[in-house]
């Protein structure tokens, strides 16, 4: 599974110009981190390691909704004072 992504990754940084100053995807990337999830649940599901049978269709929609609902609660922990945002150019 870990190949899996990794290969996955590799192939988001060929088509999207991530480099030695970017290694990873921003979180606002959603496309790339939905990508790695369907990448690593296939993966799961050939390894005979899926605890759930998903097509990817199913995989993309989950990952997507759970990196809206992630997105919601830090928008809220900012919104409240919980979290304080980062200084400006520090990503």
């Amino acid at each position: 599974m870990a190949l899996a992504a990794a290969v996955e990754l590799a192939r988001v940084a060929r088509e999207t110009g991530l480099s030695g100053e970017r290694l990873l995807p921003h979180m606002g990337e959603e496309d790339a981190h939905v990508r790695v999830a369907v990448a690593t649940a296939r993966a799961a599901a050939a390894e005979g390691l899926a605890r759930l049978s998903l097509g990817p269709a199913e995989v993309e929609a989950a990952a997507r909704a759970h990196i809206r609902e992630a997105r919601a609660l830090a928008d809220a922990l900012v919104r409240e004072g919980v979290v304080k945002l980062p200084p400006p150019g520090i990503e």
